[in-house]
């Protein structure tokens, strides 16, 4: 059997246990305070990061709605410029049509952007009686007739 420690022994062994507790205890509050200077330096950097984030996700978001923005501007854009060549379209046939006009002294007409001279000074059409000179004042039978590809019409080219 173990031999009995006398009490000068055990208090002795017990000195240098609470010696070595005390160390340990020391070396766990070193850790304890080092990981506390971890953990609060790593909640600044993840507050940062987070306030970094949402202001990348607010400049994203911006970004999108300018990007927006200017796509709709861009879509006006064309459609204004689709409507202003539609108008320089319809300004040059009728230039087109008032100089072969005053070249040939006939009545001449536009439908989508071409220029037709009226070859007979009157016809018969759909049952009535029409007059060259009042086709430039309705377009509607204009189109009949050119849809139709009536010899009332003859297109002018671009030399006339």
């Amino acid at each position: 059997m173990a031999e009995a420690l006398t009490p000068e022994q055990q208090n002795e062994a017990l000195t240098k246990q609470v010696t070595d507790l005390k160390t340990k205890s020391g070396q766990l509050e070193a850790t304890i305070a080092d990981q506390k200077g971890q953990l609060k330096t790593q909640g600044a950097d993840l507050a940062k990061a987070v306030k970094d984030r949402d202001q990348a996700v607010a400049d994203r978001d911006k970004a999108k709605t300018d990007l927006s923005e200017k796509v709709t501007r861009v879509r006006e854009l064309e459609l204004d410029a689709e409507a202003n060549e539609n108008v320089i379209a319809g300004h040059e046939s009728r230039e087109r049509a008032a100089k072969v006009a005053a070249q040939g002294g006939t009545t001449v007409v536009t439908h989508e952007s071409q220029v037709y001279r009226v070859l007979v000074p009157q016809f018969h059409f759909e049952g009535n009686l029409v007059k060259g000179a009042d086709l430039a004042s309705n377009p509607a039978l204009v189109a009949k007739l050119v849809d139709s590809r009536s010899g009332v019409l003859e297109l002018v080219d671009e030399k006339d």
